[in-house]
């Protein structure tokens, strides 16, 4: 087979088996690499406070926080309004936890920002 006198790169012909080299040498540098470089896999923000730090809510535990604001909480508002969860529902133990730190004094703003937005 002719290789197309069209398919030029710096004055050298391109052909079938000059790509299907450069495949392989590509592959075995790439596969010497992962040795000293790792396998590709890089660590991403998965949860967690954030740059600006998480938000309590009486969900969690003391001390712990999430992303979201408690107002937003699907465990917060079932165990305030009684709205169904629109994701998985948490086990027993977690709305358990809730109703009985939203019960502390230190929540009772958020309570009647939360119940007060529910009344129509």
């Amino acid at each position: 087979m002719l290789a197309n006198p069209e398919y030029q790169i710096a004055g050298s012909l391109i052909t079938l088996k000059s790509i299907g080299e450069a495949f392989v040498k590509t592959a075995q540098a790439t596969r010497a690499d992962k040795g000293r470089r790792g396998h590709g896999i890089f660590a991403t923000y998965q949860g967690g406070p954030g740059p600006d730090g998480g938000k309590e809510c009486p969900c969690k535990p003391k001390g712990q926080t999430h992303r979201w604001p408690p107002h937003e909480c699907e465990v917060l508002l079932y165990a305030l309004l009684d709205k169904p969860f629109i994701r998985r529902r948490p086990h027993e133990g977690i709305i358990a936890r809730c109703q009985r730190q939203v019960k502390d004094p230190k929540w009772l703003s958020l309570i009647k920002e939360i119940k007060g937005k529910d009344k129509p």
